[in-house]
Parts: structure tokens; sequence; C-alpha cells
């Protein structure tokens, strides 16, 4: 009867609830530059290098250097993630395809006066994906003692009605039971060496609409101005459940929970580059990027906990889906690049990059996110991006690509994180006086250390990912 009574403090509870957390503005703080086939297999190497359409989203003066109109698509990019996880002895696998059209612009050039200087001025439009959120990892092990119940207990206080939403959710479906005598919540899973399984499954990413103006000044000296718009579209399935397989556990065998995360949300941001070519083989390139306002990022949330027991029907609570509207502030990233021009056969080119993820910002009109901003800037640090990038014709219309890209760690703290980024490439490309194709192949390594709920009470699972992309563009030059 107690628990009838308090159903309706449910709905006011599942309203107020924010999962917005520090790990949010990182991820959308991150960049993992894709684009063309061409730019994919070279590396994405191409702040020096230039007249390469994805580069405008990294250093907008590569547009000076087109000498033509282009159009270009990226219709195919298929994506491959492995993953292996090892939590408590032992190990699982997961796997994901996707497939997703990762690049599409054009540029338009005008000629300048035959007598002046001004070699031509550029326009272009189009988008470039600049982050890949696609992920699928699974956990299974015994827990040696730690329960997600035990989560739900150190949260709870009280009365039943004053407890938050996840944690009335947990009471309501008899995960923990309230003593009245003592004040306190206890459960059934408490000490037990329960088997846990986590999967969780995320696709999406970060797409970017690029507008850019650029010009060539007496083809040593390219600038150019992009506005960014980045588009988030995120989803993330998780299931977790724990099973009572060593029947310890009197009457509750076991239970479940589905969360159920959606984001969205529009930004902009203005990016400023210049090349400067001294001499002919060798180019030097500079890049500034301004902070990424995200005005209205919405989050649509819904968690549905259910109990199984030995005899009889257990019991399931779902919240209604809970949405909040929030804002965010990225880092600013600064760029350097340089390229070295084989006699217009090859390029051999590198850029680095700087960004400092603790200058992320949550803010909202409803929720202060003090807490939240403090853990980013104790837990954030810098990050620094090289990549390595070369092309060379083998013949008049056939060429071949090589890259890698290496970013390192961001976390300051490396017993909390240690996940640096590795990623090799190889491509081709066939090139005709106006039709151009090409494919690329990459290959990206990547760890975290990952918690299924307080680092407190369980021990992190070691997550490694190997992801493999297979990318075709066509394009045309006019």
């Amino acid at each position: 009867m107690k628990k009838f009574l308090i159903t309706l403090s449910v709905l006011f509870f599942c309203g107020i609830l924010t999962a917005q957390s520090d790990l949010d503005a990182f991820r959308f703080s991150q960049t993992q530059w894709e684009g063309s086939a061409r730019f994919m297999g070279a590396g994405g190497a191409f702040g020096a290098v230039g007249a390469e359409y994805s580069a405008l989203a990294i250093n907008p003066g590569t547009i000076g250097l087109y000498k033509r109109h282009e159009v270009t698509l990226t219709p195919l990019v298929l994506d491959v993630q492995k993953s292996n996880t090892q939590y408590n002895e032992t190990n699982m696998q997961a796997a994901k395809t996707s497939y997703m059209i990762s690049n599409a612009g054009i540029v338009l050039k005008a000629n300048t006066r035959e007598e002046s200087k001004w070699n031509g001025v550029q326009f272009a439009f189009g988008f470039n994906r600049i982050l890949d959120l696609n992920k699928r990892f699974a956990i299974d092990g015994f827990g040696n003692g730690s329960t997600i119940t035990d989560n739900f207990i150190r949260n709870s206080s009280g009365l039943p009605s004053g407890l938050s939403e996840d944690n009335l959710g947990a009471w309501w479906t008899y995960l923990t039971d309230y003593d009245t005598a003592s004040n306190s919540y206890s459960s059934p899973f408490t000490g037990k060496n329960v088997k846990q399984k986590e999967l969780t499954t995320m696709k999406g990413g970060i797409d970017e609409m690029n507008f850019s103006l650029g010009a060539n000044y007496d083809d040593k000296f390219y600038m150019g101005l992009t506005v960014g718009v980045p588009f988030i579209h995120y989803e993330e399935i998780r299931t977790y459940s724990e099973l009572d397989e060593n029947k310890e556990v009197d009457a509750l065998a076991g239970l479940d929970i589905r969360d159920n995360l959606s984001v969205s949300g529009t930004g902009i941001n203005l990016k400023l580059g210049f090349i400067y070519q001294p001499v002919d083989f060798f180019r030097v390139g500079i890049a500034l990027h301004t902070p990424t306002y995200y005005g209205g990022i919405t989050d649509k949330f819904q968690r549905t906990i259910t109990s199984d027991y030995d005899i009889g029907d257990g019991a399931k609570y779902e919240c209604p889906e809970n949405f909040f509207k929030y804002k965010l502030y990225t880092p600013l990233r600064a760029i350097g690049s340089i390229a070295f021009m084989l006699q217009s056969r090859a390029f051999i080119s590198v850029d680095y990059e700087y960004t400092d993820y603790s200058l992320s910002q949550l803010y909202s009109k409803d929720y202060s996110f003090a807490t939240e901003n403090e853990e980013i800037q104790a837990k954030y640090g810098s990050a620094h991006s090289v990549r390595i990038g070369g092309e060379v014709f083998v013949t008049k219309s056939f060429l071949l690509r090589a890259g890698y890209n290496f970013i390192s760690n961001p976390y300051k703290d490396k017993n909390i994180n240690n996940a640096p980024m590795h990623q090799g490439s190889i491509g081709f490309g066939v090139r005709t006086s106006g039709f151009f194709f090409d494919m690329a192949y990459v290959l990206r390594f990547a760890k975290e250390n990952y918690w299924m709920y307080d680092p407190t009470l369980v021990n992190a699972s070691q997550n490694s990912y190997r992801t493999s992309k297979i990318v075709a563009t066509i394009g045309y030059k006019f």
C-alpha cells in the first residue's frame, strides 16, 4: 500500500532528473577529423597542402590553393568496430557495423584581374564528419561482492517518497528495502557474488556544415575563413543485468536496467587559417578555431528497472521520458602544419593540433552545473594530436597515399584513464583531367577504462577498440 501512495511522486522526480556530466562535455568537445577518402588515406595531414575540401574544416587557408571549381562526394564509409573488454578476469567481445556519408562539398573559384597579384577568390559550401561516435562493448563477469544495488543504497536516505528517480525505482521494484526503525536502506544482493552483464551500443556523431571563403595572393600567401555549424546526433542504449547464478540470494533472482539516451544539438564556430609558401617545395600553415558554442543541446532520457524472482512475477518501474536542455562551450584549437611538395608529384606533410579540454563548460538556465564544471577542470587537460601523411603519383593518373594519426591521453590523472588513440591509413586515387575517384582504408586503435556505476563500488573494465573503415569518394573538377 505504501508504494501505491507515492506513485504520483514518481512523475515529479522523473521531470527533474539531469543526467549531464563532465563526460558529456568531453564527448562532444572531441574531434576525429574525417571526410573524403583522399583526406583520410593521407592521415588528414592537409593543413599546409591545400586544394582538398575536407581540409577546410582544419585550415580554411587551404581553399586558396584551388585553381578550378570542384564537386566532391563521399557516399561510402563502411565502419566495422570490434571491442574487447576485460572485467574481473573475464573477457568479452562485441562488434558493430555502420554505414555513413562523411563528406560532400562544392568549391567555386572566381578569377581576378590579370594585372593583380590576387590570383583568385574561392568560396566553398558542404559538410564533413568531424566525430564518429559509433561504438559497442559488452561486459560479462562476477562482481566479487559488488552490486549496483549498493549504489542505490548509498544514494538513498530519508523516506522513500523523497528519493530521486532511479533510487525510487530500485525501491519500487524491491531491489532495496526501507527499514523505518533505523531509517536506512538495504538490499538482498549486498555482499553476494552476483553475475554482472552490460551491453552498451552507441551510434551517431557530429557532422559539420562549412561555409568557407578564401583568397590567393601572388601564389605565396593563402588565407581563408570558415564558419562551421556542427550538428550533434547521438544515441546510446545501455542494458545492465545482475543474476544470482550461485543461488546465494533468497527469492530475488536478478535485475535488469535499460537506459535510452538521445542527444541532439546545433552549434557554431569560426576558423581562420593561413598558408605561406616561401619557396616552391615548402609550405607552412597555421589555423585557429574559436570555441564551438552549442546554444541548445537536448537530452532525451528514459530508464526502466525490472526485478525477477524465483517464484512469482517480478516488478517493473518505467519512468516517463525526461527532456533536458543545456548549453556547451568547447575549447579552442590551435593547429600548425608544414608540407614538403616534391615537384608536383608527391608531398609529405605534418599537422600538430593543441586542445585543452579543461576549458569546456556546461551551462543551463535551470541548473548551475557548478559541480560538473569543477570536475571538467579537475579531470581533463591538454591533448596533443599529430597527423602525418603523404601522397605520390605512381603514374600520370594513379596515386598512392599513407598516413598516421596520434592523439595523446586527455586525462590529467592516468590512473583514472590512459586513453591515447592511434590510427593508420592507406589509400589510392585515380585522376583524369576532370573526374577523380579515391579509396582509403583506415585502422584505428583506442582504449578506455569504464565503470558500470560508482567507481568506489565497482572495478573498472578495460575496454579496447579496433575500428576499420573503408572510404570511397568521387568528384569532378571543372
